[in-house]
């Protein structure tokens, strides 16, 4: 059972109401949706979830006019509230866009949408975020988006790390502009930091000590 017509129309209605409720319920469910995948019940069971993640059909995709709705709240909204619920809904789609658009969202001034942007990296799991999550540990004023950066991490898996440390590059976070802080360069394919040392660095001079355990412990898997 593919993706029903009658929900997408629904999710999009909900999306364009001007009632925030509906709004919010909308790209809560939306964001939420990956984890129905495999339920004999679920309405996106034969629907392609991000990328190389699956195997299914190019054609068996979520509706890209959903994805413009989710990132005309995420860009348009003053509500920090549906900004982080928007960058959760996001997860599914994969292009340069959508992810630049997330990354945008680790510079907004609120700190629950930092953190559902730092969540919305965890879940992709691509490597090629490693940069932007070591200046987030690094930077973030907010211990809590500094600790779930780290923890963040720790979610991807060790030999992505070490074939993204040996030089490999991704489509996911090629183009837009770069974050820069001290050494670490958040963008691309180039000025690769070691891994375990920045996050020795980040151990050693972090004023939070529940973030500076967390730095050790995520230096110890990689090192």
């Amino acid at each position: 059972m593919g993706l029903s017509k009658e929900l997408q129309e629904r999710w999009e209605r909900m999306l364009r109401s001007p009632d925030r409720g509906e709004k919010l319920r909308a790209l809560t469910e939306i964001g939420q949706a990956h984890d129905l995948v495999g339920s004999e019940e679920s309405p996106l069971e034969k629907v392609r979830l991000g990328g190389a993640m699956s195997t299914r059909s190019e054609t068996e995709t979520l509706p890209t006019t959903l994805k413009d709705l989710i990132l005309e709240e995420l860009r348009s909204s003053k509500d920090p509230i549906v900004r982080a619920e928007a960058v959760l809904a996001l997860v599914h789609w994969r292009d340069e866009e959508t992810v630049n658009a997330i990354l945008q969202m680790l510079n907004d001034q609120d700190s629950t949408v930092r953190l559902a942007a730092v969540q919305a990296l965890a879940t992709m799991g691509d490597a090629q975020f490693i940069p932007s999550l070591l200046e987030v540990a690094e930077s973030d004023p907010e211990e809590l988006v500094r600790a779930h950066a780290l923890s963040a991490l720790e979610q991807i898996p060790k030999q992505a790390v070490k074939g993204w440390q040996k030089g490999g590059t991704s489509d996911l976070v090629r183009g837009g502009a770069e974050r820069t802080s001290g050494a670490i360069r958040a963008r691309g394919g180039t000025g690769i930091p070691d891994l375990a040392t920045a996050l020795e660095q980040i151990a050693s001079t972090d004023t939070s000590r529940y973030v500076a355990f967390l730095a050790q412990k995520a230096r110890k898997r990689f090192v």
